[in-house]
């Protein structure tokens, strides 16, 4: 069984189970190389960074569990698969660490550039709500002189 479409769709866990293990294998890396690929897509566009679904990746363990049929991306449930040595020196190097310093830099990425938006965002609103204050003030200013006039 190496047939692409017999392995590269969604599957139960029994299906997945019964897979010989290099094709098992075979899955896990393929969504591995497409998860961080889908990221790093992400980390170029900030539009794209806004809009995608941070819990989905933001740990190893939700990275790990992030599945979408649509874009053939399969959860594993191997901790190894995903495992590196980043602030822990005294581990080795995990079977993926390349890969997982990929995730970790779009990761990085898209959270500074969902940071950087939102900031320039409340910003805007900051001075929007000025001038909706300033302008609110002119307004209350007008009717009383209105008032005062139609008092006259």
């Amino acid at each position: 069984m190496s047939r692409v479409d017999e392995w590269d769709r969604d599957m139960t866990s029994k299906e997945v189970m019964r897979l010989p293990p290099d094709v098992a294998k075979l899955r896990v890396q393929e969504s591995l190389r497409r998860k961080v690929e889908r990221l790093e897509q992400a980390a170029r566009d900030p539009k794209d960074a806004r809009s995608i679904e941070v819990k989905r990746f933001k740990s190893r363990s939700a990275f790990r569990n992030w599945h979408d049929p649509d874009l053939k991306l399969w959860r594993w449930g191997d901790g190894l698969v995903d495992k590196w040595s980043e602030n822990q020196p005294e581990n080795p190097d995990g079977p993926n660490e390349q890969f997982m310093q990929r995730w970790q830099r779009a990761l990085d990425t898209i959270l500074e550039l969902r940071k950087t938006s939102t900031d320039g965002l409340e910003q805007v609103i900051r001075e929007k709500d000025i001038i909706i204050l300033h302008l609110e003030r002119q307004v209350l200013s007008l009717m009383a002189q209105l008032d005062m006039a139609n008092r006259r």
